[in-house]
C-alpha cells in the first residue's frame, strides 16, 4: 500500500489503516512518502516480490526453497494443510 503526501494532520490515520493490516496478516508492504524526497526508486524495484516459489523452476531454487518446504502447501496425512491460510472475506 502506498501512501503519499504524509504530514502532521494525516500521520494518525495512515498510522491506523497500517496496524489495521497487520493484524489482518495480510502478506503486504506499505510505504508512506512524505511531500518532499520521494523515493520513487524504492516503489518501482526491478525483482518480483513472492510469498511462494511455486511457480519457479526447481532448477534455480535451494533447498529450503522448494515447493515441498513451503509450510503453506505442506499437507498433513489426513490430507488437510498443515497452515491454513484465514479467508477473512467468506460468507458464512
Amino acid at each position: 500500500m502506498l501512501f503519499t503526501e504524509r504530514n502532521n494532520k494525516n500521520a494518525a490515520l495512515i498510522k491506523s489503516y497500517q496496524d489495521r493490516y497487520s493484524t489482518l496478516r495480510y502478506p503486504m508492504e506499505s510505504i508512506v512518502l512524505g511531500k518532499k524526497n520521494n523515493p520513487w526508486a524504492r516503489i518501482l524495484e526491478s525483482f518480483p516480490r513472492r510469498i511462494s516459489h511455486i511457480f519457479d523452476s526447481p532448477e534455480l531454487l535451494d533447498t529450503e526453497d522448494q515447493p515441498e518446504m513451503d509450510r503453506y502447501l505442506v499437507r498433513l496425512p489426513s490430507g488437510h494443510r498443515k497452515h491454513t491460510i484465514p479467508l477473512v472475506f467468506k460468507k458464512s
